[in-house]
Formats: structure tokens, sequence, C-alpha cells
């Protein structure tokens, strides 16, 4: 979401996110890396978008499909793509796979996400275990609900379901106060970590959904990003911390840059990049160019002239 105050007709109202009102920016990102990114406003919905009818996606599925169409195609690359449940529905995990892109994320318990046939409703199923089967009739997507905490659903093009499908993974004993609290204390008993066997569906989505949030931690650290009453340059700041973003995580990678830029620091890129573009604008433009301007505003009295 975008800081953005002004008319209510062109901004999304989420109370339950850290930014209560704002535009929407749907973005496709690869270990922080904002590949490509689409703007959404509640009057003018999606920016540039192609509404794929075919297969009767919504306004946001379609937009996640066109995402992924930017990525390039060529022979022998594949790609996965990773979502929370805001977007998965067996409509969209079908088109991407007719590309060579596998699909996996979240989904809602709900008929238009998750088949209503493979929901286990039983009031106590015990921790950690797991059922699922086909979602469609080609088989094309796997549908899998898992017992945490509370019940988790996911879907998948990427993944096969079987009895040994696990992966050991260090998990941290929940609070009592949680939904499956208590046999899950018996499991861990007296220790605080323990090494629990977890489906390997669930490991890969805690493994390799962080890009999008990660790239989210690196804007909220410096942004740029002011309130403003006009709609244009909230979007210039998200890109523009986003363009910071991207370019500093490529210098990172090179072998050949000082150890300040591979330590992580992106604090030390900003301050170099400010440091850089302050001494080239002085050396194109010169001093007397940066001195403030005159104030053009003067107030129909004897005082002095205001900013």
């Amino acid at each position: 979401m975008l800081r953005f105050r002004g008319r209510s007709h062109h901004i999304y109202r989420m109370p339950s996110k850290p930014i209560t009102q704002g535009y929407k920016v749907f973005s496709l990102c690869d270990k922080c890396y904002t590949y490509s990114w689409t703007f959404a406003s509640r009057s003018d919905s999606f920016e540039c978008l192609v509404l794929q009818k075919d297969l009767r996606l919504t306004p946001t599925s379609s937009t996640v499909f066109q995402l992924a169409c930017t990525l390039p195609h060529t022979t022998g690359l594949h790609y996965k793509i990773y979502m929370d449940n805001y977007f998965p529905s067996q409509s969209l995990f079908i088109k991407p796979r007719s590309l060579g892109i596998g699909a996996y994320g979240t989904a809602r318990g709900n008929k238009s996400a998750f088949p209503p046939d493979l929901v286990d409703e039983r009031k106590s199923i015990p921790w950690n275990e797991m059922t699922g089967g086909s979602a469609d009739p080609d088989c094309r997507i796997l549908a899998v609900q898992w017992q945490d905490n509370s019940a988790m659903h996911f879907l998948s093009t990427i993944h096969m379901l079987g009895p040994g499908d696990r992966v050991t993974s260090q998990r941290k004993k929940p609070r009592k106060s949680s939904t499956n609290g208590p046999p899950i204390q018996r499991v861990f008993g007296p220790n605080e970590e323990a090494n629990v066997p977890i489906p390997a569906i669930t490991h890969h989505y805690n493994q390799y959904k962080v890009g999008v949030h990660v790239a989210d931690q690196y804007r909220s650290y410096y942004f740029t990003q002011q309130v403003c009453l006009r709609n244009w340059p909230s979007i210039l700041y998200w890109s523009l911390d986003a363009t910071i973003i991207n370019s500093y995580l490529i210098l990172s990678q090179l072998p050949s840059l000082p150890t300040n830029y591979r330590s992580g620091s992106s604090r030390i890129f900003r301050e170099t990049l400010a440091e850089t573009l302050a001494e080239s604008i002085i050396k194109t433009y010169g001093q007397k160019n940066l001195r403030p301007s005159k104030s053009y505003y003067t107030r129909k009295t004897t005082s002095p002239r205001y900013s």
C-alpha cells in the first residue's frame, strides 16, 4: 500500500494493514529484487490490465498472470511463483502452467479457492496431520490441508502428495493460548525448540514466500515517501524507492565492490548515492543555482514574505 491522503473514491481502505489507506501495488519479486509491478486504485482499478476471459479470471488473478508473462521465457527455463491466500484460485493456477510456470500458495477454505470435498471439518484434528488430493479431474493441481495451530490450505502445481513428502525443520514451541496448543505442547515437551518432520509443501512455502516481504522491509528502513494530496507523487516515491533497492541489490552482487556494499548495509549505499548525486548537480549547474528561490506568495499585510 502507498501512503496517500486525498479523495476517498481513489484509494483503498484496509484497516488491518500497517498502512490503512492508499493505492495498491502488485509486485513480482525474486530474492527481494522487484522485477515487475503494477498499480491499482479503487476508482481506476488496475493499470493496463488485460482480462483473461477464457478462464473467467478476476481482475486480481489476471494481474498475477500478466505479471508472470513479463518473465523472459526461453527453452528449458521454468519458474515457480509463490503467493499468499489473497490470490490463489484453481483457474489462476492452471493458466500459468501452460507457459511452463509453476504456481504455489496458501488458499482460503472457500469454494472458489479450495475444493470443498477436500476440506477436513473435524473439530479435533491431530497436530501435523496432512490430508489432500487432486483439485481437478486432470490432476493438474494438488490441494493439501495441514493442521498446524489452525488448519492451513495449500494449492500447488509443483508438488506431489505422498507419505514420505516431509522435511525435518526446526520449529519453536507455540504459546499455550494457541488454538491447538495442548497437543502441540505434548509433542515439544519441556523443549522450546524441536526438529519436527513437517510437509515439504509447507517448508518450501516458508522458505520462498519472502521475496516481496523482504523488499518491503528494505523500503521501510529508509523511504522517500511523504504524505501528499496529489495522486502521482506517492506513485513516484514508491518507484524511486524500488529503483534504489534494486540498484543496491545489483551492486551488492558484484565482486569488485568495497566491503561496505557487500555487508548488507543499504544505509551506506543511500548515503553514497546522495553524496554522488549532490556532487554531480553542483558540478553541472554550479553552486548559485542551488540557492533557495524567492517566494511568490505575499500576504496582504506589512509582514515579511512567507515561503
